[in-house]
């Protein structure tokens, strides 16, 4: 189907992720380099709220190897994060960092670089990652708490077992 057929059955029926699926679907997965129609499967199921379904994940790869956008990259990582599919996402968060134009966006992705090897039970390179997002946009003090977690977190390595009270000093840290 055409863009401007799709703008005016748009008008007259609501295209919702089952009228994508059913009717989109078949011919993108017949030929998932029509870059036209992984951008309307992507906004269609983006508008609908369907960014789980493996259609819309497919167009946005689609999309996203066609052209490289740190928006793009990001959701695509987030979204690989919680499928908990670590190399693609670790793969995303590096081409989202190097897409990244702003300060802000830089800190944001270092985080989830630093939130991924928290995951993976890295904390020191965790810590490092927060510290490099702190640095790079100071007014993500958020960051701060989540290395206070870390430090909150390592009490069962960092404790000699010897006295109590130097034990707990971690938790001033």
């Amino acid at each position: 189907m055409h863009e401007d057929n799709f703008a005016i059955l748009s008008t007259l029926i609501k295209i919702n992720c089952d009228f994508v699926r059913k009717n989109l679907g078949p011919e993108f997965k017949q030929n998932p380099s029509d870059l036209k129609l992984a951008r309307q499967i992507f906004n269609f199921m983006l508008k609908d709220k369907c960014t789980d379904d493996p259609l819309w994940l497919m167009a946005a790869e689609t999309l996203h190897a066609s052209e490289k956008d740190f928006g793009l990259a990001k959701i695509l990582a987030l979204r690989y994060l919680s499928l908990k599919d670590e190399e693609k996402t670790a793969i995303l968060l590096t081409e989202a960092l190097q897409l990244a134009r702003t300060a802000s966006d830089k800190a944001e992705i270092l985080g989830l670089q630093a939130h991924m090897e928290q995951i993976k039970s890295n904390p020191v390179k965790a810590r490092e990652l927060y510290l490099k997002a702190i640095s790079a946009d100071p007014s993500k003090k958020e960051y701060y708490s989540r290395i206070g977690d870390l430090y909150l977190n390592s009490f069962d390595e960092c404790a000699k077992g010897k006295y109590h009270a130097e034990d707990r000093l971690v938790f001033l840290a």
